[in-house]
Parts: C-alpha cells; structure tokens; sequence
C-alpha cells in the first residue's frame, strides 16, 4: 500500500472539492430582461454588481446616486445600474441607475485600492443622468460609452468621461480593466476618428476606407481621475478586428484577446501561429492573443489562435509567472488543433509569457453548445472557468459530489469549473439552473477568502437563489412558468467538514479499512477505483452509513485505489481522506 501524491489524487479523483451556495440574490423589476453583467469586490467585502433594468426598482431607504429608471421598458430600453451588497447579498448598501432615456449596457466593471468603482458604460442615450467633465466632455460620435468613476458607496460621481471616436463614426466598448496604478483601461473596437497618443504603437486607423463598417480593435488608458487621456492605439488591419477583453500582466504589459479576419494583423515573429485561416467572408474570423507594453507603444507579441471555424475569445487572465489564459467557444474538439464538428465547445488554452507555445489547452464537450465566458486565477494559481452549457437530450456537463446546487437543471445552465494549472485535471464542478428556461453566466469575481461569485441571467423559475437574500424570488416574467431577472450567487469551493483519515490493512486476501469519526457528521462514503486507472467514470462509491470501518474478502490480483469523505444532515460533505492503493497478493 501507499499513499499518492496530490498531483495523482486531483487526476484521480477529479470530483473532489464539495461546495455550498453562502448567499445570493435576484435583481431585476417587473419588465423582463434583467441581465447582471459584472461582479466584483471591494477592499471591505462589499459584493457590486452591475448590468441592465427594464424597469424601476423599489429602492426606497436604499442610498444611491440616481434612484430612478430613465429608459422606457414599452421601447425595450435598458438602463445600466450598479448594486452594493454585503457578501451573502441580503443586504442592499446602495445602488444608481447610470444611462438616459435610449439602450445603455454595461461593458465593465473594476474596482480600486481605495474602493471606488470604474464603470464602462456602453450608451445610444443622448440624455444622460451623468455630466462628464473629464478627458471628453462632448458627445460627438454616433455611438460610444461613458467611463464613470463612483465612490463606495454609490452616491457620488467622482469623474466621467465619454470613449468615442470623432462625429460620424461609431465606436463599440467591451472591456475595462486596471492597471497597478490604478489607470483604468478600456477596450473595444471603433471606425475611424479615436483619439491615440503621441508614441503610440498604432496611431492610424488602418482597415479599409472602402467598407465604412469596418472596425480596428483600440485600446484607451486615462489616469485615475479620467482628465488624461495617457495613452491609446489602435489594434487591427484591414478588416475587421475587435478586441473583447483584457488583463494586466505581473509586469505591467496588457495581455488582450479578440477576433480578426484581417490578414494584414500584426501577428509576431516567432508567434505560436502566424498564419490567417478565417474565410474571406466577413462573418468568418481568427481569434487573437496580443501583448502590448503598458504605455502601449510596443507590441511586445501576438499570435492568431483559431480553429478554422467561428471562434469566440471572450475573456482572458494573466497567473502570477506571466501564463496567458484564454476562455471561449469553438467548434473544434480538442480547441485548437482538433476536428471541426457541429456543436460548439467552451475551450481553455494556456499560452507562455512571450506567446510563442501554447502549454495546455482543455475543451468541454459536455454537451449540444459550452460556452465559455470567464476565466479567473485564484491566489494558488488554480484556474477558474464559468460558462454555459446547453443540452437538449439531459444535462452532462460534470456535477463534482457534494457540490450539487440546483434542483433539476435542464436545458441550459451556468456552468463553473476549477482546475489544476495545466487545465490536466479538475477538483471542482458544478451547475447553476433550474427547468423550462436557459440561464447562463455573464460574470465572475473572487473574494480575499476565495469565495467565488458569479452572476448573470436567470429564465427558470426554481432558479437555485438561496432563501435570506435581498431579492429572493423572481420579479420578471408574466405566465409564472419563466424568470427573466439578473442573479447574483455567493459559493463555497471547500467543505467546511474535517475530511476522516483511512487506514488500510491487507491481511492475505482481506482487506479491512478504517477512519476516525468526524463531528458533526451522519455518514460516510467510501471511493473507489481500479487499479489501473481508467478514468472518472470508473469511479465507484459505497454509502456506509455512520460506520467507521468495513473488511472485504477480494480475489488474489485485485488492485483499487480508496478514499474515504464524511457528509452531514444538510448533504454537506468533507473533502475526501487521503488516498490510498493497495493489491492483493
């Protein structure tokens, strides 16, 4: 017998981390379409949200801004709001509509060390409930956003500024994120007319004049009091490109991801690809990894990452050692370097610091479409995936034990999963939904103590909101039978049960197993599987009850690998015991 080192027992025992949802909450009016966008959290543990309304909320004792929706839900109009709660959201702290009288989204949102909030807003409202006096305080383009600094507590405007390109040309926001500084830094994609900077690595708009709805991905970086404009440039070639998310590196460089069909794109010497694959139809596209240094005036690497199909590069994050993390959807399987097939797939890859070799990659084929949307590192440099997953025939999408936190979910559910490093092996699975609807995941943030909460919509109606939150039942929809309301949820990656310790003892062809009891608990389950391992599904479990041993009598040759985890009245479990593998001589 002998035991087996963790990097063994998380590819053996794949589902091992159990969870358990610690707060959530609806947001949403009575209109339909409430969407929660974003999460993040604050220096004090303060949980923000924001995203879109269709309606007013009522927010009566609640301290906010500006208390009132300005858009008409009969026009299908959205404002954009920010939320404060505690972190089990049972509390409302604050709140503010941000927006005007047309459709306004929620494109980012970032936080600082000194807890106030950067919000990107996306605007076609000419009447907006915010006067920017920053950088640029003119409406010019005929589409743009608004980047809106607030403070804590949601009551004060500390500075605004538009994001947009000259009069006549539209500009699409995607992303914001922060830099060490505190500079905030704004993505997307725009026609011609954005303002770059002096030194800047791509100060022209470089797609062809010829097709007016072209777009080059750009990239704007202002100081923290959003007067300055401190750098910006455009990213792209003679077609289309967009750039839909980044990340800040341990060094300061800003890592982006996005698509292109442009084959002009300044792809790297010694990139992991450099070749375009994308069709020359317009609605064909390569996705991208860029790396530009933090005063944007050099492009330090970038490399095309496609399947040669319609792939999607939704988010990215960046690990303490400079690895490259990108979530998104393709039709591949595996993602990159597999057959193109029917169903879309969420993928992760993981790329080196320089862009030049793609280290680990993972697909989810669980099902009739995964998408995946976010990615996060955690502080042991675990890897956070939150997607979608949508079946029609019956939910495959992995439920690790013990972490299961909906009833019945069916169809379409938001989909979280926690991996090793090297996207080999997982301990922690779970699903978000309930029937008769599609629910997915929009947004993801991680807590100073590793609670992890994500947010986005909510059509079923037994969608799983825990009792005790502010918002605990479904506001939106009219028949009873669907929801239509943003969410919010707080989750528990780890038992907070002591997992038992196995002993084993192989006397001739008995084997006899035994555990310490665990306070607090009703039962045990004993794992078990073949040795040699031949994968999750040979994974088997005995539910013994509240015993602390079992002996069985195996055949001469027999070889298992054995674990051991204890669950309490509420269907909480332990993480598992150690792992042991013993034979029968």
């Amino acid at each position: 017998m002998k035991s087996l080192p963790l990097a063994t027992v998380l590819l053996l025992l794949s589902t091992r981390a159990p969870a358990a949802l610690v707060g959530g909450t609806f947001i949403g009016a009575a209109e339909v379409n409430d969407v929660a966008e974003w999460v993040a959290v604050g220096p004090a543990g303060d949980v923000y949200v924001a995203g879109e309304l269709r309606g007013q909320l009522d927010l009566t004792g609640v301290p906010g801004y500006d208390l009132t929706y300005h858009s008409d839900p009969a026009q299908h109009a959205d404002d954009v709001y920010v939320a404060r709660y505690d972190a089990a959201f049972t509390t409302l702290k604050g709140f503010t509509y941000l927006g005007g009288e047309s459709l306004d989204w929620a494109k980012g949102l970032r936080i600082d060390a000194d807890g106030n909030l950067f919000v990107l807003v996306h605007t076609g409202s000419s009447q907006l409930n915010v006067t920017p006096s920053g950088y640029d305080g003119r409406r010019d383009a005929s589409g743009g956003g608004l980047l809106v600094k607030l403070d804590p507590t949601l009551q004060q405007v500390l500075a605004a500024t538009f994001v947009e390109s000259d009069a006549g040309n539209y500009t699409t926001m995607t992303s914001l994120c922060l830099d060490a500084a505190g500079n905030p830094l704004v993505v997307g994609y725009s026609q011609a007319g954005f303002p770059t900077t002096s030194g800047a690595y791509q100060r022209d708009y470089a797609a062809n004049a010829d097709y007016p709805y072209y777009e080059d991905g750009f990239v704007a970086k202002y100081d923290p009091s959003l007067d300055s404009l401190l750098a910006a440039t455009y990213l792209g070639g003679t077609r289309n490109d967009t750039i839909n998310a980044c990340a800040m590196s341990p060094g300061g460089d800003v890592v982006l991801v996005g698509t292109t069909n442009s084959p002009t794109f300044p792809v790297t010497s010694g990139a992991w690809d450099t070749t375009l694959t994308a069709l020359a139809e317009d609605y064909y596209h390569d996705g991208f990894v860029a790396r530009l240094s933090g005063d944007l005036s050099t492009l330090v690497a970038a490399t095309y990452l496609t399947a040669e199909s319609q792939d999607a590069l939704n988010d990215v994050a960046v690990d303490g050692d400079g690895n490259v993390f990108v979530a998104g959807s393709s039709k591949a399987d595996p993602f990159p370097e597999g057959a193109v097939g029917d169903e879309v797939n969420g993928f992760l890859v993981r790329f080196d610091p320089t862009l030049s070799a793609l280290t680990a990659n993972r697909t989810f084929p669980y099902t009739a479409g995964e998408y995946g949307y976010r990615v996060l590192i955690d502080g042991e440099g675990r890897v956070i995936y939150g997607g979608a997953s949508f079946s029609y025939g019956g939910l495959s999408f992995p439920i690790s034990d013990g972490a299961a936190i909906s009833d019945n979910p069916s169809h379409a559910v938001a989909a979280v999963m926690r991996l090793d490093n090297d996207l080999t092996g997982y301990d922690f699975a779970t699903v978000a939904g309930g029937y008769f609807g599609a629910d997915t995941l929009r947004g993801m943030a991680l807590g100073g103590d590793g609670t992890l909460y994500f947010t986005g919509f909510a059509q079923t109606v037994n969608f799983p909101v825990p009792d005790g939150g502010y918002q605990s039942s479904c506001a939106g929809g009219s028949s009873g039978m669907a929801c239509y309301d943003g969410y919010a949820l707080a989750l528990t990656f780890d038992a907070t049960l002591q997992p038992p310790q196995l002993a084993l003892a192989v006397t001739g062809q008995r084997v006899e197993a035994s555990w310490n009891a665990i306070s607090g608990v009703v039962g045990y389950r004993l794992h078990y599987a073949p040795n040699p391992y031949m994968g999750p599904e040979t994974i088997q479990s005995l539910d013994l009850g509240d015993t602390t041993s079992l002996a069985v009598d195996l055949p001469r040759g027999a070889s298992f690998y054995v674990a051991v985890e204890a669950y309490d009245g509420s269907g909480n479990a332990s993480g598992y015991s150690n792992i042991e593998l013993f034979t029968i001589p």
